[in-house]
Parts: structure tokens; C-alpha cells; sequence
């Protein structure tokens, strides 16, 4: 009786191992390691409820990246996803206390609740103080470029969507002045 016991707790143990590993998968972008847009949706759907239940008090910034398409064409996929990388342990350098969703290849979507929320013109502030030390660094793919469109919940909102919908708005408006003002490729 002791080792079917001792081997059915080893079974317990090892499903439980593979649930986590799993879950892991499905939840998170291999490449940086931060949630994913499936995670993302799931997020949205606590957002909605609270929103639907009146209590809901959020920020979401949209982040997108300049000049991917343009390293990735002249230096290498290598660079590419090294710009990628860097460009996503900043932003969760920056946004620390907040959840950080990597939804396509180029953007990102985080999450402002709390302190973060309260903080969030000193956390883009700072956002855009490290992105402009980066173009000291020599290399293109070191030198970072974000567009930048950050949204808040308001009373007359139905669906986080809205939100969504204005932060991404924001978004597209900074990189076409960025287009304009920098003239950067990509």
C-alpha cells in the first residue's frame, strides 16, 4: 500500500509539473519570456468584469516598435529579435509593477492598475528618458524606437475595447510624428 501511495503522489507531482509547463506555453512568448496575447485576453476579460461592475479603474499603453522590418531586412532575424528583447526588458524595467503583454511582433500592451496607474506620466517619462539614452549605443538594433499611446478607462466606457481603441489611436499618431520628425526607416 505505502508505494502505490508513494508512486500515486509521484504521478500527482508530475502532472502538476506538467499543468505548470503548460500553462507556461500557453501564456507566454518564448522569445521574451513576457505574458502573450492569449494572456492578454484573458487579462481583458477581468478588466470587462470590473468595468461591468462599475469598479473598474485602468490605464492600457500601447507600445509599438520603430524599425523592426528595417533591421531585420539589413542586419538579420538575429538582430531583429535582440531589438525585440531589448526593447522588452525596457519597458519592463520601466513598467515593473504592471503586467507587460507582448501581442504581436512589433507591440506591446501594458497594463496601468493601482500605483502604476497613479504614477503613469513619471513611468512615461521615464519610458522616453532610457529610450533616448539608448541612441547613444553604436548599433541600429541598440538604439530603440517605441510609439507611445497610453488611454485611460472613462465613466461613459461599455467595453475595455474602448480603451483599447483610443490608446492604439494615440499609438499610430506618435509614430506617424515620429515618421515625420525622425525620418527613421522602417
Amino acid at each position: 500500500m505505502g508505494v502505490l501511495t508513494r508512486s500515486f503522489e509521484v504521478t500527482v507531482s508530475n502532472l502538476k509539473k506538467y499543468i505548470t509547463s503548460m500553462n507556461n506555453m500557453a501564456f507566454t512568448d518564448p522569445l521574451t519570456q513576457l505574458k502573450n496575447k492569449t494572456a492578454y485576453d484573458r487579462a481583458v476579460v477581468g478588466l470587462q468584469e470590473d468595468m461591468d461592475a462599475g469598479k473598474a479603474k485602468f490605464g492600457l499603453v500601447m507600445l509599438d516598435l520603430n524599425r523592426l522590418k528595417y533591421i531585420n531586412d539589413r542586419f538579420g532575424h538575429d538582430r531583429g529579435d535582440e531589438y525585440i528583447v531589448s526593447c522588452a526588458k525596457l519597458i519592463c524595467n520601466v513598467f515593473k509593477h504592471s503586467p507587460v503583454f507582448r501581442v504581436g511582433g512589433d507591440e506591446f500592451i501594458v497594463i496601468l492598475v493601482g500605483e502604476s496607474l497613479a504614477e503613469w506620466k513619471a513611468l512615461m517619462d521615464e519610458l522616453n528618458r532610457r529610450i533616448e539614452s539608448s541612441y547613444q549605443e553604436k548599433e541600429i538594433w541598440q538604439q530603440l524606437s517605441v510609439a507611445k499611446g497610453i488611454s485611460f478607462n472613462e465613466p461613459g466606457d461599455k467595453a475595455v475595447e474602448d480603451v483599447f481603441v483610443r490608446a492604439d489611436q494615440a499609438m499610430y499618431a506618435d509614430k506617424k510624428k515620429m515618421k515625420q520628425e525622425m525620418h527613421f526607416p522602417g
